[in-house]
């Protein structure tokens, strides 16, 4: 999503890309308008870099782009692109894991907040263990352009590897449990998320959509395989202790 900011007010959204599906080349993308001032779309296509294989988008995070190049997981480039300005960060290639010789990153998180300060974070988790439960965090900073692991390694059973959702100064990370993994980006801890509880009456739940917009966190499911939605939204966090 691409948003204007104001010290005052709450970010209004100025709209949102579709990716079109690509096989060859450069994704295509969709734009559609929410308000009446942003007329055309920032880009078609992302060709900010000469990448062999196109730029796709993993995750926007108020008015940033993180992005990813090659298909190959261990040789992967990760940029972050401000579309209003034209322009883009390079990060660093991932070392390795301190005391593991195998490993590749799973999941890339953008973590950004203008009101706050003018410099992101990008979250990387590392796969590292055989059975794909064991992972490390590590870190990269625009303040300081470089990137460290922190912490020590901790298991995440059911993890989904996608982008997590930045919100309320954490990202969240969708699992196959009944709750959300949650990294507080300041205080470098994960904690648990539980879930809203599955409706009366109803047997298994699919989470179709985790995401952030205007303050909120909102969850889309479906229950018992229906074709039903129930859109959730969460204006602040039941928190459990992550052991």
């Amino acid at each position: 999503m691409v948003h204007s900011y104001n010290l005052r007010n709450t970010p209004p959204i100025s709209g949102v890309f579709l990716h079109r599906t690509s096989i060859l080349g450069n994704p295509e993308f969709e734009f559609i308008s929410l308000d009446s001032t942003t007329k055309s779309a920032p880009f078609k296509s992302l060709i900010f870099v000469n990448d062999p294989v196109g730029i796709k988008i993993l995750q926007s995070c108020n008015g940033l782009l993180c992005c990813s190049g090659s298909f190959r997981t261990n040789s992967k480039t990760y940029y972050i692109y401000n579309p209003n300005t034209k322009q883009y960060t390079l990060l660093p290639k991932a070392c390795s894991v301190p005391g593991s010789n195998r490993g590749f990153i799973c999941s890339v998180s953008l973590a950004f907040n203008p009101l706050k300060s003018p410099d992101y974070k990008v979250v990387c988790m590392h796969n590292i263990g055989s059975d794909d439960e064991d992972h490390q965090i590590s870190i990269y900073s625009s303040n300081t352009s470089s990137r460290r692991f922190v912490g020590g390694t901790f298991t995440a059973s059911g993890l989904i590897y996608l982008s997590g959702i930045y919100w309320n100064g954490a990202l969240h990370f969708r699992t196959s449990e009944d709750c959300c993994l949650c990294f507080d980006v300041e205080k470098e801890l994960f904690r648990t998320m539980p879930l809203p509880p599955i409706p009366v009456g109803r047997e298994e739940r699919r989470v179709d959509y985790l995401g952030a917009s205007r303050d909120h966190l909102y969850l889309i499911q479906r229950v018992d395989y229906g074709n039903q939605l129930y859109i959730l939204e969460m204006e602040t966090e039941t928190i459990m202790p992550q052991p």
